[in-house]
């Protein structure tokens, strides 16, 4: 569970950030794989919020 640093709302977790081989971002809803970088989204302001497990490093 992740909070919002600027509304302090529970942030929505289950969203992916894809790059496409032309460099366009997107971000997408599922269940990221160990490597890819996850996105948490605050349903309240938008806040948007880019991580990685530290427990799916090798």
């Amino acid at each position: 569970m992740r909070i919002c640093q600027q509304c302090q709302c529970q942030m929505d977790e289950g969203y992916r950030l894809k790059v496409n081989t032309y460099g366009a971002i997107r971000i997408e809803c599922g269940i990221p794989k160990a490597d890819e970088i996850k996105v948490a989204i605050c349903p309240s302001c938008g806040e948007m919020s880019m991580y990685h497990d530290k427990g799916m490093r090798k």
